[in-house]
């Protein structure tokens, strides 16, 4: 039984459930550990429980602590600064500005695994 790596962890926050569901389905089909939060306030949550993840997949307009906001507390906290995040977000133009890789929904379920083996570093 292999050990399960902390980079192989993705943290999925995104507050439409079906699409929520969707993703951390088919990143769990494609190997990867993947566990859902509906907004950035449960990523927060999320983010200081062990294990860290090796990357997050965020939407971008959310309820409450949104995408932007998340990103922003993150990299201001030296233990979640290095997480690496992909935005996935209608929102294009606002995603372009954040210095981070983003992915326009409807995104291909290529494109989405693409993004994040790249990011964390796996052969494609």
């Amino acid at each position: 039984m292999a050990l399960l790596m902390p980079m192989q962890y993705v943290l999925v926050v995104e507050d439409d459930r079906s699409i929520r569901e969707a993703l951390v389905a088919l990143l769990g089909d494609a190997g990867f550990v993947a566990v859902g939060v509906s907004d950035g306030a449960e990523a927060l949550i999320a983010l200081d429980l062990p294990p860290l993840p090796g990357l997050l997949l965020a939407d971008l307009d959310m309820p409450g602590v949104d995408g932007e906001q998340l990103l922003r507390k993150m990299r201001a906290h030296p233990r979640w600064r290095e997480v690496p995040v992909i935005i996935y977000s209608a929102l294009a133009g606002r995603a372009r500005g954040l210095g981070v890789p983003f992915l326009e929904k409807p995104a291909s379920a290529g494109a989405i695994l693409d993004h994040v083996r790249r990011l964390l570093g796996e052969n494609a």
